[in-house]
């Protein structure tokens, strides 16, 4: 890969960053409204996904965490994703009048507890492996 792919343009970092706390100041308020409590409580932790996958990937684009072999933004990617995801239905289920949880909704949680379950053993195996050389 070219060094060219890892450069991003400030501009264009500075509106990511901007974009990133907007999105976490916009949680605060969200879940600071009284009316339709529960709503406002799931779209602000759907944002609050979005916002920290913003950040994280400003925090993470550099060259040096890229090539590091527990490259944690595709990690980080996925347990956001299926967080954020998680947390959309629930937000679209309170939109139609429905219980935004069901009674097997711990379901929905099973593929972010096994991606996060999976990088901690990841982690864990290579600092063992590390720790032995």
């Amino acid at each position: 890969m070219s060094d060219a792919m890892f450069i991003l343009p400030g501009a264009f970092m500075l509106l990511f960053l901007m974009a990133g706390t907007q999105g976490l100041v916009l949680a605060v308020v969200l879940w600071r409204f009284k009316n339709n409590r529960i709503q406002n409580q799931l779209l602000g932790w759907l944002v609050l996904m979005f916002s920290l996958g913003v950040l994280f990937f400003i925090a993470t684009y550099y060259k040096d965490y890229y090539y590091h072999p527990l490259y944690p933004g595709v990690v980080a990617g996925w347990i956001l994703g299926t967080a954020g995801a998680n947390f959309l239905l629930m937000y679209l289920r309170t939109c139609f009048g429905l219980r935004p949880w069901p009674r097997m909704a711990w379901l929905y949680w099973l593929p972010t507890a096994f991606l996060r379950s999976l990088s901690l053993f990841v982690i864990y195996m290579h600092l063992e492996e590390e720790r032995t050389m």
